[in-house]
């Protein structure tokens, strides 16, 4: 039994509330479980209930047992002072009541059945704890749930966006460039490539906009690819140019051992990568306008259809020929998932910081219109009957699994409270 479970059935007067009495005897009506309060002070703000003849209007305070009263130190605590009912779990008998605070003792109202399958969903270590029971749940309250989810993934990652923001001291334009090139690492080389734009200031890169082997010198070598000798006259110009830039701008490269290649299939290689994000720095003159710009699907795939260098249809590194000719051109699903992670992000947090409606909308109609994810939370979640037909329900799922499932936050989420309900 935890105070969480107790606080849930409380809220939702999952007990029998006919029945309710105090231990003195006298009936209880709850006219208001009050205002959930999840920060300092009582548990419930701005309850009502009536205690025999007599309505009550105040805090309500919930313990697991009696004696947490004098635990948590309250009666020296003046914010307790408005509390008109205390509803403990067990009565330990470890505290003299004051008449002004009447007592309930909640066990006896609770059904055994609620008790059970709270127990069942703590006690699960599927995906989703609650899949046994999950086909009795209206698929309005899965759906509404999902579109919650979304909502809240997004506001996360615009919180994530604002100290990013916040470190680069309100620069829209340094910020969107930094998280745009950590998502061009993907997940395998994400931290290395914010290392690299953390190093090299966008602002940098915009005084060569227009010469794209100055912006690939500046990336490669400051991603520690040109500290070798080459023969080839590609690489070798590049070392050159980075030595004179490096020299100017008084740069220290990073270190090539920070960046993965096992296990990667060649078109993902990390110097692949950095040549099609040179492209889009160079074509995008103002990075971060551009991404604004974005108002539906078709010009965010145009935003992100760039190629490498010709050299990079040839190699897979610097001095290793490829066995085959490749296109060099950044493939759909490569174009969707930074659509997903980088614009549609972007645009949210920019829409919800700035109060501008627009731009949140878009990026919802963004995901809408991006294909689903598909990966081992989407599918089991498909497997027990949530919609999964694009990239808004994929994230929706996401956030489910990551910040509910697995933290077993059953009580807080709508699918567990309805399971608990019934």
């Amino acid at each position: 039994m935890t105070e969480d479970f107790l606080h849930f059935v409380w809220k939702y007067k999952n007990f029998d509330v006919q029945a309710l009495q105090t231990v003195d005897g006298e009936a209880v009506q709850v006219l208001k479980a009050g205002e959930h309060n999840t920060h300092a002070g009582p548990d419930f703000l701005n309850g009502q209930v009536i205690i025999g003849d007599t309505h009550w209007a105040g805090n309500i305070e919930l313990h697991l047992k009696t004696s947490d009263w004098q635990a948590h130190k309250h009666s020296n605590d003046p914010a307790y002072d408005n509390v008109i009912l205390h509803v403990v779990y067990q009565h330990d008998l470890s505290e003299t009541i004051p008449a002004n605070r009447p007592l309930v003792v909640l066990q006896p109202y609770i059904s055994d059945n609620t008790i059970q399958q709270y127990d069942r969903l703590q006690a699960q270590h599927q995906v989703i704890p609650c899949e046994t029971g999950i086909n009795r749940v209206d698929g309005f309250v899965k759906n509404n749930w999902l579109e919650r989810m979304l909502a809240e993934r997004l506001e996360y990652k615009a919180n994530n966006i604002k100290m990013v923001l916040d470190r680069n001291k309100n620069d829209w334009a340094e910020t969107a460039y930094q998280l745009t090139g950590r998502n061009f690492g993907f997940k395998v080389n994400a931290l290395p490539f914010e290392a690299l734009t953390q190093g090299l200031a966008h602002k940098i890169l915009a005084k060569h906009k227009n010469n794209i082997h100055q912006i690939e010198a500046l990336l490669y070598g400051q991603a520690g690819f040109l500290s070798e000798l080459f023969t080839d006259a590609y690489p070798a110009g590049l070392r050159k140019e980075y030595k004179f830039l490096a020299g100017k701008y008084n740069l220290t490269p990073g270190r090539k051992s920070e960046w993965r290649f096992l296990r990667m299939r060649p078109p993902n290689f990390p110097t692949i990568r950095i040549s099609q994000f040179a492209a889009l720095i160079h074509k995008s003159e103002h990075l971060f306008s551009k991404i604004l710009e974005v108002k539906d699907i078709k010009a965010a795939l145009q935003f992100f259809d760039v190629a490498t260098s010709a050299y990079w249809t040839e190699h897979y590194t610097f001095e290793t020929p490829a066995e085959t000719k490749i296109s060099g051109r950044m493939g759909k699903e490569s174009q969707y998932n930074l659509i997903i992670n980088t614009v549609a992000p972007l645009l949210f947090a920019y829409g919800h910081i700035k109060n501008e409606g627009k731009y949140k909308e878009t990026a919802m109609q963004l995901l809408e219109d991006c294909p689903k994810e598909v990966n081992n939370i989407t599918k089991s979640s498909a497997l027990l009957g949530f919609d999964n037909e694009h990239a808004y329900h994929s994230q929706a799922l996401i956030h489910l699994r990551n910040e509910y499932c697995i933290k077993q936050r059953c009580l807080d989420c709508a699918i567990g409270a309805a399971l608990l309900k019934n």
